[in-house]
């Protein structure tokens, strides 16, 4: 795939030239809107994001969102490995770190080639994903599975496959979140995040990524609110090292000029602590378009907006000429993604009964379901159907609430005798272990990612579980996770069997059962 280039459409500058501050101000903005409840839609933007909703939702909201309009909008999403959750009825998979684990690039390729099918019938045209960050920090509470790994290389190969899946079935693809999350534990809804590394560090690893991922073909870069004080200057109005989404050194600089990237540079969501708590939030909005970002996430061209965006132009904090040539990049992306792309034909409606990405889906959840630890060789468990199973379920409230039921009432399929404990206390399971009232404790643990939390471990009152030393006792434990994949690596010493999964979907209690019983169904993976 070669370089993306933005082309230039001289009727749309000469457009742009006689557009009014407001109707620029609609073409700089990415709202965010439920397809459900479209009401009042900004009619003059350039692209717009949507909730999680079914397929009908989504292209009926669609087709609305450009009812009638000349310069249609792009519509778009999260979906950074499948169209799932995003459509509801689309095919799951586990994670991008996944494909990874599971060591089979061409996966990643399909994988965004089933992607791009989906969300097409449903009428997107693009969508936020992949995450390219690097897991350095394995307790960072954003990156976790939903990059490829803790790799430049991995990131390359898994993320730049699916990218390439993603945009030959007709999908923009976009990079994020630029310069690179994933080296410290903090949360950028929260505060400004920080990528420490050095030039050179940068270079061989982010850097690495970003610029082979540009050269094949990336059409969009997500700017996250991310400090890199190595490329930058230290902000003496702020008082730290400003986040990308405000510095022209990173997105322009950097990006744009070292990088050669010429594609559309959109900014994480605009509401995020790492943003709007670093100035007033539509001072900060006219420093991103200043400092070289084409669009603002989750802003909506309401008349709040108008007002204080106009506000910031009189006070010279955005230029007419930036607004312009912002409005005009975002309509000249549009109208490329359109010529190229509308003559392609959708493909699947029933996407439910998509057979060949459930086929893909079981392969790579398979794969990817693994035992991480077997210090005393338990597994394959050897258990009579008459034997006592204790499922015991230690997670946070963001762990994929479906996951431990559903693994309970597989072992309730296969055995007589199978009780379910949800966060019973260590001192119940010291007590029920040393008693031997099992003949098996099966722990559902872990904890998942979730936006604003700043952590993705097991963690407050729930986490006292995993004292009094119950897994030490006659009664043999074998833990499995389905969420954040790095449990093990924290519970060194308590943990002896670990299976781990890679995000949770409908099929991965299947690849569980097989990993505990060594039966069930396999898959060529």
């Amino acid at each position: 795939m070669a370089k993306f280039h933005l082309k230039e459409y001289p009727a749309l500058r000469k457009l742009v030239e006689e557009m009014d501050v407001e109707t620029l101000l609609g073409y700089v903005v990415c709202p965010h809107l439920n397809p459900t409840e479209i009401q009042g839609i900004e009619r003059k933007s350039a692209c717009t994001f949507f909730f999680p909703a079914t397929y009908t939702a989504c292209l009926n909201g669609a087709h609305t969102v450009n009812d009638g309009r000349d310069l249609p909008a792009l519509i778009v999403s999260d979906m950074e490995f499948g169209a799932y959750p995003v459509l509801s009825d689309a095919t799951p998979f586990p994670s991008m770190q996944a494909l990874t684990v599971g060591g089979d690039v061409k996966k990643a390729y399909e994988m965004g080639r089933v992607t791009a099918r989906q969300a097409r019938a449903a009428g997107f045209h693009w969508t936020f994903g992949p995450c390219v960050d690097i897991t350095f920090h394995h307790n960072n509470p954003i990156v976790s599975y939903r990059c490829a790994g803790d790799t430049a290389e991995d990131n390359i190969a898994f993320g730049g496959a699916y990218m390439e899946g993603l945009q030959d079935g007709g999908l923009i693809a976009t990079l994020k979140h630029f310069p690179g999350d994933g080296c410290c534990d903090t949360d950028q809804h929260l505060t400004v995040s920080v990528n420490p590394l050095a030039k050179d560090q940068w270079r061989a690893t982010y850097g690495h990524v970003y610029q082979s991922l540009i050269t094949r073909g990336a059409r969009a870069v997500m700017v996250g609110h991310i400090a890199l004080p190595s490329y930058d200057d230290f902000d003496e109005q702020l008082g730290y090292y400003p986040p990308a989404t405000l510095s022209k050194k990173l997105m322009k600089t950097l990006l744009r000029e070292e990088l050669g990237f010429d594609g559309i540079i959109i900014s994480d969501a605009t509401t995020m602590g790492g943003f709007a708590g670093c100035m007033n939030l539509y001072r900060a909005c006219a420093r991103f378009l200043e400092c070289g970002g084409d669009c603002l996430l989750f802003m909506h061209a309401d008349q709040t907006f108008l007002s204080e965006m106009q506000k910031c132009m009189a006070r010279g904090e955005l230029s007419l000429h930036t607004l312009r040539n912002r409005a005009y990049r975002m309509l000249c992306f549009a109208k490329q993604y359109f010529e190229q792309e509308q003559t392609r034909s959708d493909g699947v409606e029933q996407l439910a009964n998509d057979a060949a990405a459930w086929s893909l889906a079981r392969r790579v959840v398979h794969a990817a379901c693994v035992v991480g630890r077997d210090r005393m060789s338990q597994l394959p468990l050897q258990l009579n159907a008459d034997a006592r199973i204790l499922h015991v379920v230690i997670t946070t409230p963001e762990y994929p609430a479906d996951a431990p039921a559903a693994l309970t009432q597989a072992l309730s399929a296969r055995f007589v005798h199978v009780d379910e404990l949800i966060d019973p206390g260590p001192y119940r399971l010291r007590d029920l272990a040393a008693e031997h009232v099992y003949d098996q404790i099966i722990c559902t643990v872990g904890g998942q990612l979730s936006f604003g939390t700043d952590t993705c471990r097991l963690t407050g009152a729930v986490a006292r579980n995993m004292m009094e030393g119950w897994m030490r006792y006659d009664t043999p434990v074998v833990f499995v996770n389905f969420g954040h994949p790095y449990f093990q690596e924290e519970y060194v010493a308590s943990v002896d069997t670990i299976i781990n999964t890679y995000g949770y979907t409908s099929l991965t209690v299947e690849a569980v059962m097989d990993r505990l019983f060594g039966e069930g169904q396999k898959e060529n993976v």
